[in-house]
């Protein structure tokens, strides 16, 4: 069994033998298998399972092959009924088809954006946060100064970090975090509301560990967007935290096993994360502050419940585009304007487009904000690597791997497009699209060249025919006036 490690070579100890949790994951594991539908026992498996995984249960095997085994049968099942009549039983009845509805959420994506739309947003959208007293709670996003509506304990302090901690790291096994209350409270049939936005600012560790307990799993009923609160290259030196925090940020935005960076794009929830620029976060009382936009990001969210491949920039606030000029037309190319060429008579048209030069495509617009934290990630990455600052986080259970592979996230995220066209992405992604323009307008230039050679190549052996047919004829009028003369 693994546990946690402290800074300072502190430990901490390890579950006792008797744990209610667990005995709770056991029973709820019996309970899953003991269902006479094949459907309701999948799902209540499924999820027995996964509970249990994360709280660090080590045999489930039986569960497992028995998780196999009936999805197996209901697959077989579901042919034979696409297949025609389901076979008569022994009685010579048809068996009883017991149709069991799927749960659902209390509204459909649709349904929950209309209503953000309209304003109507009472108890629809709840904040998830975690302190680092180790408790959940949920508020409403429309009232989020009433406190919390409902609240869980999922971990005890001592038992996660040492006073002092920067990062706090459970692995799998360690059994100190309660899955199984957490799960139970987003869960809960009583729930209010129709989706909910998690909360967290990677300087605390509630919001680490929430990130590497829940987060990395990505969506589940109903959560599904994040809202993430990180410094800008420009944010006060009081709020900007410490010089290794963008490493933690990017562990709990990126790492496959502390954050939700299990994903080929880099994020396991899409477009739906919001990034609020900390020093902005911090002018209320957190997560009061962040409201407005978690209403924002839930409604990004339902989008990409429809669309889980849908592409384009996270949500940043404060709001604000940066104004980028358009590069101006490229020099003329080798051979355009030569003299003489203006006196012929212009090619027609390449396939119907107009004689012109094509203009360049209007610029993806960047975001202030996501410029102004992409830079603060950039660079305060790069710095970390040069001064071994990052060294700081490998006796608090970081690895060496995990620390290092941080600007291979911020990558995978550029090339998703999640950042928009930020320094350096916007100039590539420019360069390109001037490459691109002028290589169709060489294109279009070499196809009226070619047009106006196939013209000349035409009009010359015109000209000849013309000449030949002339010389043949003086030719034959000699020889007919030759053989018409008298003799001498």
């Amino acid at each position: 069994m693994e546990v946690g490690i402290l800074s300072d070579g502190c430990t901490p100890q390890g579950p006792s033998p008797y744990s209610v949790a667990r005995y709770r994951m056991q029973r709820q594991l019996e309970a899953a298998a003991e269902a006479n539908n094949p459907d309701v026992m999948i799902r209540r498996l499924t999820h027995a399972i996964q509970t249990a995984s994360d709280a660090g249960v080590e045999d489930l095997s039986i569960y497992q092959d028995e998780l196999a085994a009936i999805q197996n049968k209901a697959s077989l099942a579901a042919q034979q009924q696409g297949q025609g009549l389901l076979s008569l039983a022994p009685g010579g009845a048809a068996p009883a088809l017991k149709v069991i509805t799927p749960r659902r959420l209390p509204a459909t994506p649709a349904e929950v954006r209309a209503r953000i739309e309209a304003g109507d947003v009472a108890s629809l959208v709840g904040i998830l946060t975690l302190t680092d007293d180790g408790v959940a709670e949920l508020r409403d996003a429309a009232e989020p100064a009433r406190g919390a509506i409902c609240s869980a304990k999922v971990f005890d302090p001592s038992q996660v970090a040492a006073p002092g901690c920067n990062h706090a790291v459970l692995r799998c096994g360690g059994g100190n975090f309660n899955h199984l209350a957490l799960r139970d409270m987003l869960e809960d049939p009583g729930l209010p509301f129709a989706r909910v936005v998690a909360a967290i600012d990677p300087m605390f560790i509630g919001s680490q560990l929430l990130a590497s307990q829940l987060l990395r799993h990505g969506p589940q009923l109903p959560l599904n967007s994040v809202v993430c609160a990180l410094p800008g290259q420009t944010t006060a030196g009081g709020v900007a935290g410490p010089e290794f925090l963008p490493v933690i940020a990017s562990l709990c935005l990126g790492g496959d096993a502390l954050g939700m960076g299990l994903s080929t794009s880099g994020c396991v929830f899409g477009r739906a994360l919001a990034i609020v620029e900390r020093g902005t976060a911090q002018q209320d009382r957190w997560p009061d502050s962040i409201a407005s936009v978690a209403l924002q990001v839930a409604s990004l969210g339902t989008q990409v419940e429809e669309r889980p491949a849908s592409k384009g920039q996270w949500l940043f606030h404060p709001p604000g585009v940066v104004e980028e000029p358009v590069p101006s037309p490229g020099p003329p190319a080798d051979g355009q304007g030569e003299p003489g060429e203006g006196e012929a008579e212009p090619a027609a048209p390449v396939d119907g487009d107009a004689d012109e030069s094509e203009k360049p495509p209007e610029p993806e617009k960047a975001s202030q904000t996501g410029v102004n934290v992409h830079a603060w990630l950039f660079n305060g990455l790069n710095q970390c690597y040069a001064n071994g600052s990052w060294s700081q986080l490998s006796g608090q259970g970081v690895s060496d791997v995990e620390a290092k592979g941080c600007k291979e996230w911020l990558a995978k995220t550029e090339k998703a497009g999640f950042w928009g066209p930020v320094v350096g992405v916007r100039e590539e992604t420019l360069r390109l699209q001037e490459e691109e323009r002028m290589a169709r307008e060489e294109a279009k230039r070499e196809a009226k060249r070619q047009a106006k050679a196939e013209k000349k190549r035409l009009a010359e052996e015109a000209a000849a025919q013309e000449a030949a047919a002339a010389e043949a004829a003086a030719a034959a009028e000699a020889a007919a006036a030759a053989e018409g003369e008298p003799p001498q």
